[in-house]
């Protein structure tokens, strides 16, 4: 049962740190077209 909480907060941990990672890159390239429109204009 122990073995099967431990598998399951992994996968919850694994999941967590991806979404964390897409969401920095996509702050970060949403700031860099951010600047590249302003340069545009």
């Amino acid at each position: 049962m122990a073995r099967k909480q431990k598998s399951l907060f992994y996968t919850f941990f694994s999941l967590g740190t991806a979404c964390t990672m897409i969401y920095l890159l996509g702050i970060h390239a949403f700031r860099k077209s951010l600047l590249y429109f302003r340069t545009i204009y």
